[in-house]
């Protein structure tokens, strides 16, 4: 683990997500990986039928899409040594790239609420010792609930080749551009902010209140944050509140910040034995995500 500040480097994962070249990577990564085809050229025929059939990556720009997710450890190399020198044959997804990839295909569907779960399953991985494999197994739903995606799934598993996967339509990853850009890390303390108004109140944070916290405007930063916030006028006064996605969001940052922190046994996990068949999955896991952020409150 670096030494860097655990909240910068959640920011910095979430700005190269917020690139839709690298996160469309991660996702052909992915897929190939789940077909045995993760090779560099595999990995681009993947891409490229994630594109639709009007547009064709290049291995050169594969490879520099992957050395940026391997610098941010979201890949993984796997090499292998031959008898003059040592050569990369594989990548795969680390365990940060886990929920990364889960914060990607939470886009890939309009809401994160309509993924197809099976409940059994959830319930059992829930029960589990590990929020990876939990991870894992929603984003594989959302790749299932997606039906460009569940296409590709199922014909790499069927053994079709990579570069005879195209289809006529790209594939659309609508990730925000949120905190992309210098002032990400403000952006992120102003969401945190807002969060901190809906754990407690839920009555909304004037712009006023959110700008005594910060000496420079931060006007711009209040509307990158517009797919994760509401805001409200009322007489001259602009309130701010999470939006329904901005709250789904939720379990996919606890996630990222437990995987981040320090000495993450202290913080609760999202995990649980108990969990209430007839609720939406999602439901379940914002619900626990707002439980931990009001402890990890609690602890600050």
């Amino acid at each position: 683990m670096s030494d860097k500040d655990p909240l910068n480097q959640l920011v910095e994962t979430l700005q190269v997500l917020e690139n839709p070249n690298r996160a469309m990577c991660l996702l052909a990564v992915y897929l190939g990986q789940r077909g045995d085809q993760n090779t560099i050229q595999g990995i681009t025929d993947i891409y490229s039928a994630l594109l639709g059939k009007d547009e064709d990556a290049t291995t050169a720009k594969v490879r520099g899409l992957i050395t940026t997710l391997v610098n941010n450890k979201l890949l993984e190399r796997e090499r292998e040594r031959m008898i003059s020198k040592t050569k990369v044959s594989f990548h795969q997804i680390s365990p940060l790239g886990e929920i990364a990839l889960l914060y990607v295909t939470a886009f890939l569907i309009d809401n994160p609420a309509e993924i197809k779960i099976d409940q059994s399953q959830f319930t059992s991985y829930m029960a589990g010792d590990s929020e990876f494999k939990l991870a894992r197994f929603i984003t594989n739903s959302a790749l299932n609930t997606n039906k460009q995606t569940e296409r590709i799934v199922k014909s790499l598993r069927d053994g079709t080749a990579p570069n005879k996967l195209r289809s006529s339509k790209p594939v659309l990853i609508n990730i925000p551009k949120v905190f992309t850009g210098k002032g990400g890390f403000i952006t992120f303390k102003i969401l945190e902010e807002i969060l901190w108004d809906y754990l407690h109140s839920n009555i909304g944070i004037s712009r006023t209140e959110i700008s005594s916290q910060f000496d420079k405007p931060i006007g711009s930063n209040i509307n990158k944050l517009s797919s994760f916030i509401n805001e409200d006028t009322l007489g001259k006064s602009k309130y701010y509140r999470m939006s329904t996605l901005g709250i789904f969001i939720l379990p996919i940052l606890a996630f990222l910040i437990r995987y981040y922190s320090v000495d993450n046994s202290i913080l609760p996990s999202l995990l649980s034995t108990k969990v209430d068949p007839d609720k939406n999955p999602w439901i379940t896991l914002t619900e626990k995500a707002t439980n931990f952020f009001k402890e990890l409150y609690r602890l600050t």
